[in-house]
C-alpha cells in the first residue's frame, strides 16, 4: 500500500506547476494517514491477534497487552542478591523507562543478602581512585570473569590455537575426578589455579550496607557450603545453618535489605513484585529428610517461612515452593539439574507460566 504511493517523477521545469504541488500534497497526506492507520490498527489489534494466534502460549505473550503502557525491570542478570543488584540497578535505571521492578529470591540469597561487595562497585572505585584506563578496566573484567562458571577444559580449547584433544581429555578427566584437589598446587598448570589478583580485593571492597557482624556471618555461611547426594541428585547446603542463632540473624537481615529496597522503589513510584524460588534443598527436604547426613540435615523451609513472615505481605509475593513441589512429586516432572541447584530447561518453562500469571494478575490490579 505504502510503496504504491510514490510521488510522480518531474523535471526541474515542473517544480512550480500547481498540478505537481497538488499531487505531492495528496500523496503526502496518503503517506501520513496510511502510516498512522497501520500503527493505530496494530496498537488496538495486537493483544487480540496474540490471543488468537498464540492461545496455547498466552502465558508467554501476555506482555502484548501492556505494549505501550508498562515496562518491567527483572532482576536476575544484575549480579548477586539485593545489594549488588540494587547498586547496578541504580546505575541503569535512568536509562530504562519502567514501572515495575521484579526481585527474584533464590536459596543463596539468605547469606548473599548479608554481603555488600559488588564487582561493578569495585571497578568503579578503581576508576575513580586509581584513574585506570579502558584497557585496564577490560583486564580487570576478564580477571573477575573467570570465576563465573570457569571450566579448565573449555578454557584450554578456547585459549590455544594448537588444540590436542588428548590434552583436553586429560584436563577434563582431572576436573571430573577432582584430582586437582589432591595434586599439590605448585605442580598444577596455571589453568587450574584460578589465581586472581582482583577477586579477593573485590570481595573485600564493601559498600557498607550491612553491619560487620552480618558480613562476617554471611561469609562464614558461604564458606561452609557442603554437598551430599541422594539417589541421582546432588544438594548443596550451608553447614553453618545448623546454628539457629546465625540462621535467624541472616534471614532477618535478608528480609530487612529487601524492605529497604522496596521502600526506595516506593518513593520513586515503582511497583515492586517479589518472587520466591525454592532451592532444591527446600523443595526436596520433606521427601528426603530421613536420608540426609546429620551434619547437613537443614530444613530450608524454616528459613523460607521466617523470611516470608518478615516481609509480611507489604508487596505482592509469589512463593513458588508449593508449585515446584507439586510438579516434582505429583506430576513427576524434572525441575532441577541433577548436579546443580538451578532449574533445568523444563523447570524454567514450567515456573515461567506461573510467573506470567502472577505478573499479569498484578498488572490488572
Amino acid at each position: 500500500f505504502i510503496t504504491t504511493l510514490t510521488v510522480p517523477k518531474f523535471s526541474k521545469r515542473d517544480i512550480g506547476s500547481p498540478t505537481i504541488k497538488k499531487e505531492v500534497r495528496r500523496k503526502t497526506i496518503f503517506y501520513v494517514l496510511g502510516v498512522t492507520g497501520i500503527i493505530t490498527a496494530y496498537i488496538v489489534a495486537a493483544p487480540w491477534i496474540f490471543k488468537i494466534l498464540f492461545a496455547p502460549y498466552q502465558e508467554y505473550v501476555f506482555l502484548s497487552q501492556i505494549y505501550a503502557f508498562s515496562y518491567i525491570v527483572n532482576f536476575g542478570g544484575l549480579c548477586l542478591a539485593v545489594n549488588d543488584q540494587k547498586y547496578n540497578y541504580n546505575l541503569l535505571k535512568k536509562f530504562i523507562t519502567h514501572d515495575i521492578v521484579i526481585y527474584n529470591f533464590a536459596g543463596g540469597d539468605y547469606f548473599e543478602n548479608g554481603l555488600d561487595s559488588s564487582a561493578a562497585f569495585y571497578i568503579n572505585n578503581l576508576i575513580q581512585n586509581e584513574k585506570i584506563n579502558k584497557d585496564g578496566i577490560q583486564k580487570i573484567i576478564n580477571d573477575l570473569q573467570i570465576y563465573h562458571g570457569y571450566n579448565p577444559a573449555l578454557e584450554y580449547l578456547y585459549g590455544t590455537s594448537l588444540k590436542s584433544y588428548t590434552i583436553w581429555f586429560a584436563i577434563k578427566f582431572i576436573q571430573v575426578t577432582r584430582f586437582d584437589k589432591i595434586i599439590p598446587k605448585f605442580i598444577l598448570p596455571d589453568i587450574f589455579k584460578l589465581d586472581s589478583q582482583h577477586y579477593d580485593n573485590y570481595k573485600a571492597t564493601r559498600m557498607n550496607l550491612v553491619s560487620d557482624e552480618i558480613f562476617e556471618l554471611a561469609n562464614q555461611a558461604r564458606l561452609s557450603l557442603k554437598s551430599f547426594k541422594n539417589k541421582n541428585k546432588v544438594f548443596f547446603v550451608a553447614e553453618k545453618y545448623k546454628e539457629k542463632e546465625i540462621v535467624d540473624k541472616l534471614v532477618d537481615n535478608a528480609s530487612e535489605q529487601i524492605k529497604i529496597f522496596y521502600n526506595e522503589l516506593k518513593n520513586e513510584n515503582k511497583q515492586f513484585l517479589f518472587i520466591f524460588h525454592p532451592s532444591k534443598n527446600d523443595a526436596y527436604y520433606p521427601f528426603i529428610k530421613d536420608n540426609i547426613p546429620q551434619n547437613l540435615n537443614i530444613d530450608y523451609g524454616y528459613l523460607r517461612k521466617r523470611l516470608l513472615k518478615n516481609l509480611d505481605m507489604q508487596f505482592p509475593i509469589l512463593d513458588l515452593t508449593p508449585f515446584v513441589q507439586g510438579q516434582i512429586f505429583e506430576q513427576k516432572q524434572e525441575i532441577y539439574w541433577d548436579y546443580d541447584n538451578h532449574y533445568n530447561v523444563n523447570g524454567y518453562k514450567l515456573v515461567s507460566k506461573e510467573i506470567a500469571k502472577f505478573i499479569s494478575l498484578n498488572l490488572e490490579n
